[in-house]
C-alpha cells in the first residue's frame, strides 16, 4: 500500500502528498549518502570478502537485507520489489489483504536493475568522493 495511505484514503490529493514523502526521503538519503567517500572496496566486483559469496560486498548486504525482509513479509505487497528477487524465502507472516492501487498488471513492471545500476555506475561517481 502506498506509504501512509490506508486502503479508504485512497484519493489523488493523498496519493500526491505520499508520492511528496517518498521523494524528501530519497532526496535526504542521496544527501547523506554524499557526506561519506565512495569505499571502493565496498562495490569491487573483484573482492570476495564474504566466504561462499562472490561479488561486491554490497550485493551481499542487500541480499541478506531482503532475505530478512522477505520473510517478514514485505514482497507479499505488490508495491514492493527487491533488488535480487532469485531465491527469496517465503514470508512467515500470516497473509494481508493489500488493497488495489496500481494498475493490474502495472506491478509487474520493475525497473530496479536499471536503478540499481544507475545509482552505482551514474549518480554515486557523480556526488561522492573516491575514497
Amino acid at each position: 500500500m502506498a506509504e501512509g495511505i490506508s486502503g479508504s484514503e485512497f484519493t489523488l490529493d493523498s496519493i500526491r502528498k505520499a508520492l511528496i514523502r517518498q521523494e524528501d526521503v530519497i532526496v535526504f538519503s542521496l544527501i547523506e549518502r554524499a557526506r561519506f567517500p565512495m569505499n571502493s572496496a565496498l562495490y569491487n566486483p573483484r573482492l570476495d570478502l564474504v566466504p561462499g559469496f562472490s561479488g561486491p560486498l554490497v550485493d551481499f548486504i542487500v541480499k541478506e537485507t531482503e532475505t530478512v525482509q522477505a520473510k517478514a513479509g514485505r514482497y507479499v505487497n505488490p508495491e514492493e520489489n527487491p533488488f535480487f528477487p532469485d531465491n527469496l524465502p517465503p514470508s512467515m507472516i500470516p497473509n494481508y489483504n493489500y488493497s488495489q492501487v496500481l494498475h493490474p498488471g502495472g506491478a509487474s513492471i520493475n525497473i530496479n536493475k536499471a536503478i540499481w545500476d544507475m545509482y552505482l555506475n551514474q549518480l554515486l561517481p557523480l556526488f561522492v568522493d573516491a575514497g
